[in-house]
């Protein structure tokens, strides 16, 4: 398309190239891949693919980010990408809005979520002023959604449900699209619409015809916001969320459960889902429950993430999380869910262990780093990095506990801090391409433990940039 690329903010389909933002096609990003970030003042982000201290709270350091882009290529046709973090867990924002909030008595959590919103409304003022100061409102289409209900129990337009939930109130959100002198202000659109309509609709915008193979799923959106009459057909929407869907009709919201218990709902006559139809509707309900397998079904058939790559030209460290590895035997996560900036506990056993699938695109010779705690007490466990057939094995003699990094909170988050892991260098193995399981286990423990485990950094010392 010809366009300069920017992404600023947060980042949830992978980490590692090629699924990380520059992997993707953005010419640059400024942000965070884990989905989640801990602190919101004075951060550490990727710059691309190098981490950098940041000052500043990030709502605002997003924003002057993207500004910047767009002045540098206001003369040129561009993209800028900018999903903010907030509002989001832990609240974190100036303790002046935090207060102005709480004089409203309501409860504090609320009074942070609201305190997060003000800050993007400033922030989008930002925006769109220094769109018109450019003189780039006439050209430049403007999208702002969210990508999922509140994630708490506040004003939801009497809507059930909320975030994690496959009811109306956790997944229908606002979609508010602007291009001055071209889309009528203050027009009103009823009809269904889905994240998946974004892309059709920026090309058709542009004028790029969709080829008989992108087997887009989606449809423009640009009739219905340029035509005061239009006909649109109706489709079906779906919902998935860990083992929970639903199916959307212009009537109908069908939710189905992980044990396959099925709830449907009139969504003209009951908005709320007050009143669960299904017993006496059983042939939509069946209907739409097939729609829903059906999908399901073409969307994910294996239910498998793809192996985390290495050896990309593009990418000297790649990182694997605890959170990202599949955990055997007694091990656990120190939160409970594995979210990000989580690590393994309860690692007691020589049959514990923690594996990532890999997949070696290039030969090399790879440096393996551990980053682990020992509580002092617990040293003189032999640890083994085993990939391939080959094993790294190495004895730790000193306790190490890191040190948490400060977190501006208004509200106790009641989950463990974002800490200072280090890097402890396992060695190196020369592997060949091909596709591996990567295992981490314990092959002695001589006292209770041998700690816990936030993940590994394994570094191409092949690479061009390696010296």
């Amino acid at each position: 398309m010809g366009h300069a690329t920017g992404c600023f903010g947060k980042w949830h389909n992978g980490s590692n190239y090629p699924f990380d933002p520059t992997g993707q096609g953005f010419d640059e990003f400024w942000g965070f891949t884990d989905g989640i970030i801990r602190n919101y003042f004075n951060t550490r982000l990727k710059h691309n693919t190098e981490v950098v201290e940041t000052k500043g709270y990030l709502t605002d350091f997003f924003t002057d980010k993207a500004v910047n882009f767009i002045k540098e290529n206001q003369s040129s046709p561009f993209f800028c990408y900018l999903p903010y973090n907030v509002p989001h867990t832990p609240i974190q924002v100036d303790d002046s809005l935090f207060q102005k909030y709480q004089a409203k008595g309501i409860d504090d959590y609320t009074a942070g979520i609201y305190a997060m919103c003000e800050t993007v409304d400033y922030n989008l003022n930002k925006l769109l002023t220094a769109l018109q100061e450019l003189n780039l409102e006439e050209n430049t289409v403007i999208f702002f959604l969210t990508d999922n209900g509140p994630n708490g129990l506040r004003y939801n337009s009497g809507m059930k449900g909320k975030k994690a939930s496959i009811d109306e109130g956790g997944v229908r959100v606002p979609l508010f699209v602007r291009w001055k002198e071209h889309f009528l202000p203050n027009r009103v659109v009823t009809e269904l619409a889905d994240h998946i309509d974004i892309l059709p609709t920026i090309l058709d915008l542009c004028g790029i015809p969709l080829s008989d193979e992108s087997q887009l799923d989606g449809r423009s959106l640009l009739p219905l916001l340029t035509e005061s009459d239009t006909k649109w057909e109706e489709r079906p929407l779906f919902t998935y969320f860990s083992g929970r869907g639903a199916v959307r009709t212009n009537q109908y919201r069908l939710a189905v459960e992980k044990n396959g218990r099925t709830r449907l709902y009139d969504m003209w006559a009951d908005p709320s889902q007050l009143n669960d139809i299904a017993q006496q509707q059983p042939d939509k309900t069946q209907e739409m429950d097939q729609l829903y397998r059906n999908w399901l079904a073409d969307v994910n058939p294996t239910n498998n993430n793809p192996p985390v790559e290495l050896g990309h030209p593009e990418q000297r460290v790649v990182e694997l999380p605890a959170t990202g590895g599949s955990l055997s035997g007694q091990l656990a996560y120190k939160n409970q869910h594995g979210w990000s900036y989580d690590w393994a506990v309860n690692w007691v056993s020589v049959d514990d262990r923690i594996s990532w699938d890999i997949n070696v695109v290039n030969k090399g010779n790879y440096e393996f780093f551990l980053q682990y705690l020992v509580p002092p007490g617990n040293e003189g466990a032999t640890v083994m990095v085993e990939v391939g057939g080959q094993q790294l094995e190495k004895t730790i003699r000193e306790a190490f506990v890191p040190d948490a990094y400060p977190s501006p909170d208004n509200l106790d988050r009641g989950r463990a801090p974002e800490m200072a892991w280090q890097n402890f260098s396992w060695g190196t193995l020369k592997l060949k391409p091909g596709k591996y399981s990567l295992t981490v286990k314990a092959t002695d423990i001589p006292q209770a433990q041998v700690g816990e485990l936030y993940g590994l950094r394994i570094v191409n010392k092949s690479h061009r940039n390696s010296l």
